[in-house]
């Protein structure tokens, strides 16, 4: 918010500060909105095609704010939206979930199977979110091949790949 209020943000479109602040807001409001309805809805039961999805969606975001922000605001916007979404699907999602899951076992009630599914789904993607997520916080280092590049929104677009496949190995080992 600090970022933005100061106007650290303001540079390609042309935006007032409090514009800035509110695109930036906007943004992360309906990021989450967006994935959490995808993937409560019925397209969930097809997780790779789904997951190609979100990440077109997430790309084309990073593309939008490339146009909005200048690249480095784009880039800490970009990680922020990642933070935001593992931050609200433990709140929103996996917490609810297991207290729901815990008063179910300690009254002697049924497993929910599909609960169980859903927050162990939301604590995979919270895995795959936090790579991508630290490798946008350390591009912070490296403006002239991350968001000075003339490429951006492509270089974060490998990164975020980069971060899945690092996810991914540390996840199977």
């Amino acid at each position: 918010m600090v970022y933005y209020l100061r106007g650290r943000g303001v540079g390609v479109g042309g935006l007032t500060r409090p514009a800035a602040f509110g695109v930036a807001l906007s943004v992360l409001v309906f990021a989450w909105i967006v994935y959490d309805l995808l993937w409560l809805s019925p397209l969930a039961r097809f997780e790779t095609p789904l997951v190609a999805l979100c990440y077109l969606i997430l790309v084309a975001l990073s593309y939008a704010l490339m146009q909005v922000f200048n690249g480095r605001a784009a880039y800490i916007h970009v990680g922020a939206l990642m933070g935001t979404l593992m931050t609200a699907n433990v709140w929103l999602r996996i917490v609810p979930a297991y207290r729901r899951i815990l008063e179910s076992v300690r009254g002697g009630g049924p497993l929910d199977e599909t609960l169980v599914a859903r927050a162990q789904l939301r604590s995979k993607h919270n895995a795959f979110l936090a790579m991508p997520t630290v490798l946008t916080m350390i591009s912070n280092h490296y403006p002239a091949s991350t968001y000075g590049s003339q490429h951006a929104w492509l270089v974060l677009a490998v990164l975020i790949l980069v971060g899945w496949a690092a996810a991914k190995v540390i996840r199977d080992h």
